[in-house]
């Protein structure tokens, strides 16, 4: 068996041309302003603002930038684009997990673009409406433009952080799907990961699963992005575990592809949730 390979390239033109004519029938009258805020910002933070802009070039977004030095400012201008009405989506970077967690909580729920205030998070377990973590709300695309059925699957997630792990759980769950997640505690992890149909890696290891520790046929979803050398890889051991599951997704090429458009949808969506108040 060799699996098919998911192209997230040639799924992230098909939700650009869906946002493309989202954003005619916003009526607006002008473009869509996306606030990027920075403090203490990383090689991988620049480079993912650099993959936002070209998306946001083509859906003609206009993308602000700004970088902070300390955090009382930053924590101004959050107070400040909240109640601009000509910003519609705010983006933190922020290295510090607790740091990221309390900025982000600042964000009015309409306008938090990564999903992921308490707000939009407890939504997203209420099956509310509300604005969803990219990274999932990407997962979740790419298994159903495949036409694979979740419903009634075994899935296992490996990776428990509020970014991915957590809400890729939530809405595999959301999709009747039966989830275990495993985390850097979790004890013989390969007992799990060889019952799963669906196996979601996001632990931030290169080539942490390799195809002893999958089901024959499973869908594999690799989430990872890690440099080694000169080359960017996830955290699946790409060619060997192709030859024995169903579907694969690349590094690069895979998940983050999809993951840079759906922030977009949530800038769009936001806008629509604000109009509907």
């Amino acid at each position: 068996m060799s699996a098919t390979v998911i192209d997230g390239r040639l799924i992230r033109e098909k939700v650009l041309g869906e946002l493309k004519e989202q954003i005619a029938c916003l009526n607006l009258h002008r473009p869509l302003r996306l606030a990027i805020f920075q403090y203490n910002p990383q090689i991988p933070d620049l480079l993912y603002v650099n993959s936002l802009k070209r998306v946001a070039k083509k859906l003609e977004v206009e993308v602000e930038v700004k970088t902070f030095e300390d955090l009382e400012t930053l924590k101004n201008a959050i107070d400040e684009y909240n109640v601009n009405d000509f910003v519609d989506g705010i983006m933190l970077q922020i290295p510090n997990k607790r740091d990221y967690l309390y900025y982000t909580s600042l964000i009015v729920p309409e306008k938090d673009v990564d999903g992921a205030t308490p707000v939009n998070l407890g939504k997203l377990i209420r099956k509310d409406k509300g604005l969803r973590p990219a990274t999932a709300d990407a997962v979740i695309r790419i298994i159903k433009e495949t036409g694979y059925e979740i419903r009634g699957k075994n899935a296992c997630i490996l990776g428990r952080s509020f970014r991915s792990g957590l809400p890729i759980a939530i809405m595999l769950m959301n999709e009747d799907a039966t989830c275990t997640v495993c985390h850097s505690y979790s004890k013989d992890i390969s007992v799990y990961t060889k019952e799963a149909d669906i196996l979601v890696v996001a632990v931030g290891r290169a080539g942490f699963v390799g195809a002893d520790m999958i089901k024959e046929g499973a869908f594999v979803i690799d989430v990872g992005i890690n440099q080694v050398g000169d080359k960017v890889v996830g955290d699946v051991k790409f060619e060997e575990v192709k030859e024995k599951s169903a579907f694969i997704t690349p590094v690069p090429g895979g998940v983050g592809s999809v993951t840079d458009v759906m922030i977009f949808r949530n800038l769009i969506k936001g806008v629509i949730l604000r109009n509907e108040k």
